[in-house]
């Protein structure tokens, strides 16, 4: 990662362990050593300059998230607003961020009605693979293997063409 100057692996680490989305609500005089995270080498960062950097990168993917909706007329004008799912979701303060950048209401979405042996399976990581399971499941009853693929193909590749955009 250029701003840690630190392996992507490390700086994954990081985010997740340190991670915050809004900088001003991280106390500026908490400091992280990067080798509790598995660096080699490492001078203490504050906890801050860490959140300006994931507050940048995430305000980034916002603006690209902002231009697809004014592209459609619909900046700013979705009543149900924004749901996060999946690993990014567990980023602190990610929802209140989005409120703010996006001016729409946002939650965390967790996945419901489902039973599981663990209490891992109600973590925000899974809420994806969770729901499109479930998804799958419903469109088994209902609709030809066809139409499911191409539209589950042609909405991941938007997604990915989206992440592409936003790679330097």
């Amino acid at each position: 990662m250029i701003g840690l100057r630190t392996s992507i692996d490390i700086a994954e680490r990081v985010k997740l362990n340190y991670g915050y989305s809004v900088a001003e609500d991280v106390q500026s005089d908490e400091k992280i050593d990067l080798k509790t995270v598995g660096a080699e080498e490492s001078e203490p960062v504050s906890r801050e300059y860490i959140a300006k950097i994931i507050q940048a990168r995430t305000e980034e993917i916002f603006e690209k998230v902002d231009q697809e909706l004014r592209s459609v007329n619909k900046s700013g004008l979705l009543p149900a607003g924004v749901v996060f799912t999946g690993g990014g979701a567990k980023l602190g303060g990610i929802d209140d961020l989005a409120k703010d950048k996006l001016r729409l209401p946002a939650s965390l979405g967790y996945p419901k009605n489902i039973s599981s042996i663990t209490d891992e399976a109600n973590d925000l990581s899974f809420t994806t693979a969770i729901g499109l399971i479930k998804w799958g499941a419903t469109l088994e009853e209902t609709e030809p293997s066809e139409l499911r693929f191409d539209f589950f193909s042609n909405s991941i590749t938007r997604i990915k063409d989206l992440f592409k955009s936003l790679m330097p």
